[in-house]
């Protein structure tokens, strides 16, 4: 299943969470207004 998430504060952050989780979820899309919001931290 393909699943999208508009918003990445901190509700959106948390339901991308659970979503990878779960084996159902096949492709997820993470859309916000801020690129590094929805890129997330990088750990180098």
């Amino acid at each position: 299943m393909k699943f999208s998430i508009v918003g990445m504060g901190r509700v959106g952050s948390a339901i991308a969470f659970a979503a990878t989780m779960e084996p159902i979820v096949s492709e997820l899309w993470l859309l916000n207004r801020s690129v590094a919001k929805a890129e997330g931290m990088r750990w180098t």
